[in-house]
């Protein structure tokens, strides 16, 4: 089985989390979607960025001591576009997300929902 982590929200890197999304994951592909359209300078996007490789370097390591194949994209876009054509190019069977409260996290769901091309997860996670 073949899963994709879009990296949102940095909880990602909890360990409860990555146990979860990882079971039964012969691979893992880890996404960082930079978009642009939600960020409000240069810097908050830079500084966005940072701090998801931060927790996508966390995740891979965790990922390895499991003796899973793990793999970082880093793509520009929208969220919700990017992260299906992503799954669809990768040939994903699941997403999985860490649960979220707000319209944009509903929105996000709902959007990639519809698609039968992959199954969808959301996972809550306590903050650590």
């Amino acid at each position: 089985m073949h899963v994709l982590v879009p990296i949102l929200t940095n909880l990602e890197a909890n360990d409860e989390f990555i146990d979860k999304a990882a079971k039964g994951a012969k691979r893992v592909t880890l996404l960082i979607v930079v978009d642009t359209s939600l960020q409000n300078s240069f810097g908050s996007t830079a500084s966005s960025l940072a701090q998801a490789q931060l927790a996508a370097e966390r995740i891979k390591t965790a990922l390895g001591k499991k003796r899973k194949a793990s793999e970082l994209l880093v793509e520009w876009g929208s969220l919700e576009s990017t992260i299906d054509r992503i799954a669809k190019l990768k040939g994903i069977n699941r997403i999985v997300l860490v649960k979220q409260k707000g319209r944009a996290f509903k929105r996000l769901v709902r959007a990639l929902s519809k698609s039968t091309a992959y199954k969808l997860e959301t996972i809550e996670v306590r903050e650590q």
